[in-house]
């Protein structure tokens, strides 16, 4: 190590890299979040002169990306300048325009600091292969930011608990080794290493909340407190204990209340714990259920939780509750709370339903129902099937209330009322495939064979399985 590494932030960073490759050791590569402003610069240059030191733990080396959020009119010109550090340093940079998908976080009500997070970081989930690593130079001085940020937004101990050194994005993982420097040492060494950096004009606009915090309130603060970032980023060490305290409780309720179905929970059971455990158990099973298209999910604000409490959970048993969140709908069916993307819209079926075409050889092929609503194949069944279709096959859907039908063996019920007493949810009923033979009701998919269809007792018969549709997040 060179004698400008020896002292400030270098020995720091290659104390953190050890740690990663302790926590993560398949990851073979790293990649700098490189905005080319002085954070990001001492980062990226650091690594670059310590690469001797790390490289056999990350055998693939380092690579860097630039996201363009097309914000400033210096934007192009912020790219080139990455760009040339890069091509200077050998280190290849990946650069992405993000301008499409800052404007539709900001059509959604983000403001533009928050717009601009969101953006850089679906670009880099993008970007990150399952064996890369990206580092950010976020530093102590960001740190105490953003912890009296979520204080002044009324965070609870996970916000004011601030930024974690290691969280998983997409397929990799996001590490930042400067939370323990300041700023201050920051800027030391790039002077000493007379590097070049560029200055973000948005910086010094104290209408910006972070802004108007580094440059109005904090000074002010330290004048009256001195070690009023030490002592904040202490209080901020101790919520990420008691952060990680109430995760495990509300993982320990999820895990023993694990319900069989998919982004699903059991109310009954939630009910009788107190208010606090409800909101705790809520939280985390709307983050862990919104896994996927984040890989590290969302956290719902306070008062989306309450108000799934009051709307949602507390309903009567005969609503049909809905809440929207992030694109998504939440309902309560029964004693059952579900997560889903909403489904596609069903387009209109023909009058006389849609014509399940045997083959030469007289078998049903596996029908792909349009609208997303899944498919449907002929499988055997030892019990409670039905005879081998004869006659033409229709597939319809429930129209109106009016149509009448019997379960083998039962008496003939009203087709809303079977699908009720069945426990089909409300927002599928509309969907559920109806099989008719010669115009005569046969099979209601997910509940089973009609009365005048059913094969004789003691010998198998056949069944029609309904593969249900997941739907996905809306493509933008």
């Amino acid at each position: 190590m060179s004698d400008t590494l020896l002292a400030g932030p270098a020995p720091a960073l290659l104390h953190s890299l050890k740690k990663l490759y302790e926590h993560f050791p398949h990851s073979q590569g790293l990649v700098i979040a490189l905005s080319g402003g002085l954070d990001s610069m001492v980062l990226l240059d650091m690594c670059c002169e310590l690469q001797p030191e790390w490289i056999a733990m990350f055998p693939q080396g380092m690579r860097a990306i630039h996201v363009h959020h097309g914000l400033s009119v210096n934007a192009d010109r912020w790219l080139d300048f990455c760009k040339q550090q890069c091509d200077a340093r050998a280190i290849h940079c990946v650069s992405v325009k993000a301008g499409a998908i800052l404007q539709r976080y900001l059509a959604a009500g983000d403001s533009v600091e928050e717009a601009a997070r969101r953006a850089r970081y679906q670009v880099f989930e993008r970007e990150l292969a399952h064996d890369e690593v990206l580092l950010t130079a976020h530093h102590k001085n960001d740190q105490t930011e953003t912890v009296l940020l979520n204080l002044l937004r009324g965070s609870g101990a996970r916000g004011l608990a601030g930024m974690p050194v290691s969280r998983t994005l997409g397929q990799g993982q996001v590490w930042r080794p400067l939370l323990q420097q300041g700023r201050a040492d920051l800027e030391a060494y790039a002077q000493r290493r007379a590097l070049l950096w560029i200055d973000d004009e948005s910086n010094q606009d104290i209408r910006l909340s972070r802004n108007f915090l580094r440059h109005q309130v904090l000074p002010l603060l330290a004048t009256q407190w001195p070690g009023v970032q030490d002592t904040l980023l202490r209080t901020a060490a101790l919520l990420a204990d008691s952060d990680q305290l109430l995760s495990q409780l509300a993982e320990q309720y999820l895990s023993q209340h694990h319900d069989v179905e998919e982004n699903t929970l059991q109310v009954a059971d939630l009910l009788v714990a107190s208010p606090a455990m409800q909101r705790l158990v809520l939280r985390h099973w709307l983050h862990n259920a919104s896994r996927g298209d984040a890989a590290a999910g969302l956290w719902p604000e306070w008062k989306l939780v309450q108000t799934l409490i009051d709307e949602v959970v507390l309903a009567t048993a005969d609503a049909e509750p809905l809440l929207h969140w992030q694109g998504r709908e939440i309902r309560r069916f029964r004693d059952r709370l579900y997560m889903m993307w909403p489904a596609e819209p069903m387009p209109p079926a023909p009058i006389d339903g849609l014509l399940w075409r045997q083959t030469p050889d007289g078998r049903l092929p596996v029908m792909v129902l349009p609208g997303n609503n899944g498919s449907l194949r002929l499988l055997q069944s030892k019990e409670a099937g039905m005879v081998f279709p004869a006659g033409e096959c229709r597939v319809r859907y429930r129209s109106a209330d009016g149509l009448e039908c019997a379960l083998a063996g039962r008496p003939r019920r009203a087709l809303k009322k079977i699908l009720q007493e069945s426990d089909v949810p409300p927002w599928i009923r509309a969907r559920t495939p109806l099989l008719f033979i010669d115009d005569q009701l046969a099979w209601i998919a997910g509940v089973g064979v009609c009365e005048g269809f059913q094969a004789d007792k003691g010998s198998s018969g056949w069944a029609v399985n309904w593969q249900m549709p997941v739907n996905e997040a809306p493509e933008h």
